[in-house]
């Protein structure tokens, strides 16, 4: 849980070295360092103000499955490629592949077929982040209502939910967040009035909003769901301080709300272990 800086001289480490969950090993000079086999859990090996190779890489990468990992940095040297002021994921998803985002933005293409005239709603996905401040994991907005629809975590301890514009409930003392682990969260709706949080299977508790639920209003022409960031105009005013920096996996809507036996058969399993009224579903194995 520490950080290794290693400025203007140079670190040649050709032991198989472990980065435990939390620790950043940086390169803040400007010469060229070595290193050997490097398992990473949960851990950075970063780079920064440099005009020569930051890192050489000469030995095998791996990174835990159970915690999210990055290399990331100006250059990073790779056997005999380079990578050159670009930020990658080492980091498997829950199941296969997932989607890292760091300050980045992915958009729901056709969000009326998702969202436009739902009454009952069951959002879920995995999530895995370290991070204790604001960061929104969806972003539902129309041309009248940039909040209309919105997820998001804070705090370290924190699941709430904007509705209508206004913060309609919140989760506090909620576990798991920010842990550096895979973790499952499925919200669900239920009209007229209360949403039901539950994290790996198990309820947190049902929340009574203050005003009653409407059905939802995402017009084709003019409304966007957004991963990753939150939406203070439509498919903009983004702020770094309310993105998510983390991994997102099996990410899934379905229009209606699902009992807490199905709930804990997408825990066990992937989101289309339960396809009935199936919305939106990305599992992510098809990303590059």
């Amino acid at each position: 849980g520490r950080g290794d800086t290693f400025g203007n001289h140079n670190a040649t480490i050709l032991n198989a070295t472990t980065a435990e969950q939390g620790a950043v090993i940086s390169n803040s000079g400007n010469v060229f360092n070595t290193l050997g086999d490097l398992t990473l859990k949960g851990a950075t090996l970063t780079s920064f103000g440099l005009t020569e190779f930051a890192w050489s890489l000469k030995g095998r990468v791996t990174a835990d499955g159970d915690f999210g990992s990055r290399i990331s940095g100006q250059r990073i040297g790779l056997g005999a490629g380079t990578v050159t002021g670009t930020t990658f994921d080492v980091a498997s998803g829950r199941f296969g592949k997932s989607v890292e985002f760091f300050d980045d933005v992915a958009e729901v293409p056709s969000p009326e077929g998702v969202l436009n005239g739902a009454t009952n709603l069951t959002v879920a996905f995995w999530l895995n982040n370290t991070s204790d401040g604001l960061e929104y994991i969806l972003s539902g907005a129309s041309s009248g209502n940039f909040n209309a629809f919105s997820i998001y975590v804070n705090s370290g301890n924190t699941f709430g939910v904007e509705q209508a514009g206004v913060n309609a409930v919140t989760w506090t003392g909620t576990p798991a967040l920010g842990d550096g682990r895979w973790h499952h969260y499925a919200l669900v709706r239920r009209m007229p009035n209360q949403m039901e949080l539950f994290v790996d299977g198990v309820s947190q508790g049902t929340r009574t909003t203050s005003t009653n639920l409407a059905t939802m209003n995402f017009p084709a022409a003019s409304s966007a769901i957004i991963l990753g960031q939150d939406q203070d105009s439509l498919r903009g005013g983004y702020s770094p301080f309310e993105a998510l920096y983390g991994s997102l996996d099996e990410v899934a809507i379905w229009r209606r709300d699902l009992s807490a036996a199905e709930i804990a058969q997408v825990f066990a399993a992937r989101a289309n272990a339960v396809s009935g009224d199936l919305a939106l579903y990305y599992p992510f194995e098809d990303v590059e």
